[in-house]
C-alpha cells in the first residue's frame, strides 16, 4: 500500500509489527507533525482487530480502541489538519462473523467464507454519537449532509473523494450558519 499512496502523491511512513503502545506512540507522533503543506490525511492499518479494537504485534492482549486512534486527530490535538479530511482505513476483521459462499454451482467444489459487506465503504452525516442536522424546507427535508451529496454528485461527473467530502463539509457549515445564524465550529 505504501507504494500505491505514493503514486497518488502522499508522502507515506510505513510501520511494521508495533506493538499496541508503540501503534499510539507512532499516532501520536504524527498527530502532532505541521500538517499544514497537505491536503489531506490517510492513516491505513492492516493487522488484525475485533469491534472497535486493533491488535498489536504482542498478541494476546495487546490491543487499541480505534476511538483512541482517531481521538488525536481532532482539532484539539491536530490543528493544522483542521477542515481537511482524515481517512482512516482499517484492513482488520471487526468481528468472527463470515458467510458461507460457494465458488461454483456445484456442491463438491470448494467452499471459502467471505464476510458480507466486503466491498462497502461507509461514510456518516455525523461523528459517532452526534446527530444529523435535517435542514427543513431548504433542503427539501433531507439532512443537509445528503442534500449536498446529492447536488455535488448530480453536478460533477468526475470528482476526488477528498475534495467531494471537504466541499460537502464547508457547504453544510455555510448553511447551518446562513440559516440558523449561528457560527458553526465542528470536527468534521
Amino acid at each position: 500500500m505504501a507504494s500505491v499512496f505514493t503514486h497518488i502523491g502522499y508522502d507515506v511512513g510505513s510501520f511494521k509489527d508495533l506493538t499496541a503502545d508503540e501503534i499510539l506512540k507512532k499516532v501520536r507522533d504524527m498527530s502532532r507533525m505541521d500538517h499544514s503543506s497537505y491536503d489531506s490525511f490517510i492513516l491505513y492499518f492492516s493487522g488484525h482487530g475485533d469491534p472497535n479494537i486493533i491488535y498489536g504485534a504482542g498478541g494476546g492482549d495487546d490491543t487499541l480502541k480505534i476511538k483512541e486512534i482517531v481521538r488525536h486527530f481532532e482539532e484539539e490535538d491536530c490543528k493544522t489538519l483542521i477542515e481537511k479530511p482524515k481517512i482512516f482505513l482499517w484492513d482488520c476483521c471487526r468481528g468472527q462473523g463470515s458467510k458461507q459462499l460457494s465458488k461454483g454451482p456445484k456442491e463438491t467444489e470448494k467452499t471459502f467464507k467471505m464476510p458480507p459487506n466486503r466491498d462497502v465503504f461507509y461514510g456518516y452525516s455525523t461523528a459517532p454519537e452526534f446527530q444529523a442536522y435535517i435542514g427543513g424546507n431548504a433542503t427539501d427535508g433531507l439532512s443537509i449532509w445528503t442534500y449536498y451529496l446529492q447536488k455535488h454528485l448530480r453536478e460533477s461527473k468526475s470528482f476526488h473523494l477528498g475534495d467531494l467530502f471537504t466541499i460537502i463539509h464547508h457547504c453544510v457549515k455555510e448553511h447551518i450558519a446562513e440559516h440558523c445564524n449561528l457560527e458553526m465550529t465542528s470536527n468534521y
